[in-house]
């Protein structure tokens, strides 16, 4: 085995920019793939984040060849099993959630994409990211909401009280139509985060991208 004769070639590249990890990846099918996966990040866990001259992550050859397995060959199973457990062992190494990370997960064809967004290494990224969509700013919004609320509101009673004030009594209708809106801007927040995640893996025209 290369790896046993010439350690060192675990941080060779290629003409192309090509890592060890980026050959592995792309026979992820083969059974001997998730053992040198194994040897190769426990040398190396950096190597997850390094593209070829393509700007491509090994992820993506993954992908590249998960499309090609076919779904009818007698050996389907165990190759799948394979990419899976390729794939599995490469989050489990932490790689950045950037721009290049995510084009190169949702290349992943549909039988492991409904794997990979469940695994748990997956779902922290994914929630690191949406926790970042939002500005700071804009999430303090729930703050000046109450803080506008209880301005007005307080207004809005020495105006109802004011007896020279004929259109007072109309201040509370404000106040509530105010309350309302805010309510619903907070339910669209939420459904918001809650079908995030869907939406960017499932909708192919890229209106939601992750940087």
């Amino acid at each position: 085995m290369l790896l046993d004769a010439w350690e060192a070639s675990i941080y060779e590249i290629d003409g192309k920019g090509s890592t060890a990890l980026h050959f592995v990846m792309g026979n992820a099918d083969r059974a001997s793939s998730v053992e040198i996966i194994d040897y190769v990040l426990e040398k190396d866990p950096t190597i997850v984040n390094k593209t070829d001259d393509s700007k491509q992550l090994p992820l993506q050859l993954l992908a590249n060849q998960a499309k090609r397995l076919p779904d009818d060959a007698a050996d389907s199973v165990g190759r799948r099993t394979n990419t899976y457990k390729c794939l599995e062992r490469y989050l489990k190494a932490k790689p950045i959630p950037n721009a290049e990370f995510f084009t190169a997960l949702q290349l992943l064809p549909d039988w492991l994409l409904d794997k990979a967004v469940i695994l748990d290494d997956v779902q922290k990224i994914l929630n690191n990211k949406i926790s970042q969509i939002f500005p700071t700013a804009f999430l303090f919004m729930d703050l000046y909401g109450y803080l506008m609320l209880i301005i007005c509101y307080t207004y809005a009673i020495n105006d109802f009280l004011d007896l020279k004030n004929p259109e007072g009594k109309y201040h509370q209708l404000k106040i509530a139509l105010l309350f309302l809106g805010w309510s619903l801007y907070k339910q669209v927040v939420r459904f918001m985060n809650f079908v995030l995640i869907r939406v960017y893996f499932y909708d192919r025209s890229g209106l939601l991208f992750f940087s």
